[in-house]
Formats: structure tokens, C-alpha cells, sequence
């Protein structure tokens, strides 16, 4: 199980939104490793140990991105999101648009 109260450097303290991303990855990582073929009330409380808490970090995030990887990065998690769950359909192209204008202008890092 990951500790999210860490950041990518492996310091205590506010992770950053890329941490958060990559911990949120992570934990969806772990929840479909370990949950497969279980019931839902397993499924629930290992969501709540797993993936849960960086998600609800991304939910509830207010400040910017700070480095266009960092934006980046966030805007293919919305993306990848927004293909998997029901959304506008306009939602997934723009998403591409604009990720594809940033990686152009600053590299794909």
C-alpha cells in the first residue's frame, strides 16, 4: 500500500499534483491487482485504502499545475477519465486538442 502522505522525493508533505497523479495511478494499479473476482464489499474498503485518497486529492484540487509536464499530466488523467466515464462528447476531443498544442509547443516530457 502506498503512503500518500509522502512526496516523490520520499519527504513527508503536501504531494505535488504530479505526485498525486502518480499515486492515484498507483493505487488503481493495486486495487485491480489485488481486488479481481472479489465482492463489492471487499471491493469498497480496499477502494477506500487504495486508489481513494489521492482521488479524492484530484477532487477536491484548487491550485495550479506547476510545470507544463505537471499540466500535462493532468489533462491526459481528465482525458483518460472522461473516455471511461460518461461525459460530454466533446469533452475527449477538446481534451486531445489541447494536449496536442502543449506537447507540440514543449515536448512530450
Amino acid at each position: 500500500m502506498m503512503d500518500f502522505s509522502k512526496n516523490s522525493a520520499g519527504q513527508a508533505g503536501e504531494p505535488s499534483l504530479m505526485d498525486t497523479i502518480q499515486h492515484y495511478y498507483a493505487g488503481m494499479a493495486d486495487f485491480d491487482a489485488q481486488i479481481y473476482g472479489h465482492d463489492n464489499e471487499k471491493a469498497d474498503a480496499y477502494a477506500a485504502k487504495s486508489w481513494m485518497p489521492p482521488f479524492r486529492k484530484l477532487e477536491a484540487w484548487e491550485g495550479p499545475a506547476k510545470s507544463h509536464t505537471e499540466a500535462l499530466e493532468a489533462l491526459r488523467l481528465a482525458r483518460k477519465e472522461a473516455e471511461i466515464f460518461a461525459c460530454s462528447e466533446l469533452t475527449v476531443p477538446l481534451l486531445g486538442a489541447v494536449i496536442s498544442f502543449l506537447e507540440a509547443k514543449g515536448g512530450a516530457a
